[in-house]
């Protein structure tokens, strides 16, 4: 509220002030713009990002309702507006945004398994009792899921005469591979079983990994009613387009945290829940 600043309704779109920035040292600042349709927070904001463009800095602007790029006509968005001028002026720029063909990609699952669990399954602590006892174990269960990606997990491709799995291709370290052990319980049985046989695995961590596991992998009906809260959390990893751009990182997010560089993440409206979902998964693990 000490910095805020209350405009008339419509006065940001009728002008194009300049913004000024003082050129000390740039104190890391977060900036919540809240005020109507038409009163011009994306101006403002595009004014805020190019005035900052003056001395090297990282800028990291989350675009809550990015345009679809397929229908953005006046190229009214931050991917038109803003970054050509910063790549003018010598920043390396980013833009992410699931329905762009030109967007970066970025792999989530990049970080640790209790970072990724941590950026699902977020503000645990602010939940009641009850609601809190249910994150705490659906955290759980992702992470310990994130863990089989990282040590190594399989799909069952093939079965003999009697059922039994006979042949397995890995199952790649992404959301993608991660919806494979979530909608298949047989993989997450078949892969802790195939990890036994590895000696680089700590017999001791697979057994505590099993146990945490054992409780949705016991029986088919038992999976059926304990998954159901870690599919509702990863829902958005059910959309193609996100799983495109989530399937293997091009960029290094501590080489871009390192020198001047613009990073636009585009969360389109279209995509609903999902968009927020991964926005919030993104800055929580910036």
């Amino acid at each position: 509220e000490e910095d805020g600043v209350v405009v008339p309704f419509g006065f940001l779109a009728r002008t194009h002030l300049p913004i000024t920035i003082p050129m000390g040292r740039l104190p890391n600042k977060n900036m919540f713009i809240v005020a109507p349709s038409g009163s011009g927070k994306t101006t403002l904001m595009r004014a805020i990002i190019k005035s900052l463009l003056a001395k090297p800095c990282v800028i990291i602007a989350l675009e809550a309702k990015a345009n679809d790029p397929n229908l953005d006509e006046k190229k009214e968005g931050f991917k038109h507006t803003v970054l050509p001028e910063a790549q003018h002026a010598g920043f390396n720029t980013l833009y992410f945004n699931p329905l762009d063909q030109e967007s970066v990609h970025w792999n989530p699952l990049d970080l640790s398994a209790i970072q990724f669990a941590s950026s699902i399954v977020t503000d645990v602590n602010a939940l009641d009792a009850e609601e809190q006892h249910w994150a705490e174990r659906d955290m759980g269960y992702i992470e310990g899921l994130a863990q089989l990606l990282k040590w190594g997990s399989v799909q069952v491709v093939r079965e003999d005469e009697n059922g039994s799995a006979s042949e397995f291709e890995p199952i790649p370290c992404n959301p993608r591979g991660l919806m494979k052990l979530v909608n298949n319980r047989r993989n997450i049985v078949e892969s802790l079983r195939q990890l036994k046989s590895r000696s680089d695995i700590n017999a001791t961590e697979l057994s505590e990994l099993t146990q945490r596991l054992s409780s949705i992998i016991r029986t088919d009906n038992d999976w059926d009613k304990n998954i159901q809260g870690v599919r509702g959390r990863l829902r958005m990893f059910k959309n193609e387009c996100i799983l495109r751009v989530t399937e293997q990182s091009n960029i290094s997010m501590l080489d871009v945290m390192h020198k001047p560089s613009v990073l636009i993440f585009g969360a389109p409206a279209s995509l609903g829940p999902d968009a927020e979902s991964l926005a919030g998964c993104f800055v929580y693990q910036l």
